[in-house]
């Protein structure tokens, strides 16, 4: 693979979809209700509103499957759906998580700018050390650290 001409083209998932059964949606509801009594004993009738209006959102996104996604990964960064191209020169580090399933594999790509949340791209495990080798060339890996909304986001199973 020349210095100037490689590049890495992948279609994946948006996101990594987990299966949420009947009982998923009966505890999300469940929760819900609870926050939404506390409100109204508090009288705190907006975050009422709010609660109900969060609820609606957790229904239609935990039922929405991930869209397919290309990806390109060059010597120039990483585009997302060739409208969204992110350099090298404003990423930190990356690292690959090796908590994932079967079949897909997730990079995160940390920036410089610290306000900044990580990006996570996930692609196929087949590809898992050309997309090491490629970044390897720009950035320095780093040992993946789940944080606790990467936790409470498998808990929940969404």
């Amino acid at each position: 693979m020349e210095m100037e001409n490689f590049e890495l083209t992948w279609q994946a998932p948006e996101f990594e979809y987990r299966e949420k059964g009947i009982a998923w949606y009966w505890a999300s509801i469940g929760v819900a209700v609870a926050l939404l009594a506390l409100a109204v004993w508090q009288r705190n009738f907006l975050l009422g509103v709010f609660i109900v209006l969060a609820e609606i959102m957790v229904m239609i996104w935990g039922n929405q499957e991930p869209r397919m996604i290309e990806f390109r990964l060059d010597g120039e960064g990483l585009t997302v759906a060739n409208s969204k191209s992110y350099a090298y020169a404003d990423v930190e580090n990356f690292a690959i998580d090796n908590d994932t399933n079967e079949e897909w594999a997730e990079v995160v790509l940390s920036f410089k700018k610290r306000l900044r949340a990580p990006l996570k791209v996930i692609f196929s495990q087949e590809d898992r050390e050309e997309v090491r080798t490629i970044l390897s060339r720009f950035l320095v890996e780093v040992e993946h650290e789940r944080s606790l909304v990467d936790a409470l986001e498998k808990f929940i199973r969404f």
